[in-house]
């Protein structure tokens, strides 16, 4: 599918706004990676917008994957390597999970491990049924270890949600699942502000399953939904 959509010229001067598209490339391999960066923007500011949103803002994610496009257009050979060492972020954040400590003797709660959804509890229930929780995975040695995974199929922010599971008293921690590409030395990171943004693209090599020795960055400073490439270098 190709989305079109209103750009002004990445990498081009003038003050004429081009129409152009998202192309289906960008879309097909840089979706995911627009979501965690924008979930992780969230993460990381108490004060945006959407922390305490559970939908993600399907608008702010177009909006970087207009920053991918626009690093894609630039003429710049370099700037096409990113491309051609398939760099994607690395940590990612659950958008279908979220990890809780439990009170394992609470009725409810042996409801839950027992994969009975409704549990019958009048407070649970009605967010498990908001947010389409339909799963659930105990920890290896539950209840030993009194931790249990929820699972939708759903795609949700799930900072707010945690904080509502927080308020049941049988629930004592709460956590998004992270997930990390182990032995790889790739990475995409972004900083917005306004109308400007800066995306660093990361490609490392040799022995990365201990952070690897070797890295390669690609710095780029976008404005106007111009992207220019700022730095290349090695370290």
């Amino acid at each position: 599918m190709i989305v079109l959509v209103w750009l002004s010229g990445a990498c081009t001067k003038g003050d004429k706004d081009l129409k152009i598209q998202i192309l289906p490339f960008i879309q097909e391999n840089y979706s995911e990676d627009a979501k965690q960066l924008y979930v992780q923007e969230v993460a990381s500011d108490s004060t945006h917008p959407g922390y305490n949103n559970p939908e993600l803002n399907a608008e702010e994610i177009q909006q970087i994957l207009l920053l991918f496009q626009a690093v894609y257009n630039c003429p710049d050979p370099e700037a096409h390597e990113v491309f051609d060492h398939s760099i994607h972020v690395q940590i990612k954040l659950s958008l279908h999970a979220v990890n809780l400590k439990v009170d394992t003797a609470n009725p409810a709660i042996a409801q839950l491990a027992a994969g009975d959804i409704p549990t019958g509890n009048k407070d649970l229930d009605p967010l498990l049924t908001e947010y389409h929780f339909d799963s659930v995975r105990l920890s290896a040695s539950y209840p030993g270890f009194p931790w249990l995974t929820l699972y939708t199929a759903f795609e949700y922010n799930m900072l707010p949600i945690q904080k509502q599971l927080l308020e049941m008293p049988f629930i004592m921690q709460a956590g998004t699942e992270m997930m990390l590409n182990l032995g790889e030395g790739n990475d995409i990171r972004l900083d917005r502000h306004q109308e400007e943004a800066d995306m660093t693209f990361i490609t490392g090599w040799g022995d990365c399953l201990t952070g690897c020795i070797h890295h390669h960055y690609w710095e780029f400073h976008i404005e106007n939904s111009k992207a220019e490439l700022i730095s290349s270098y090695e370290d």
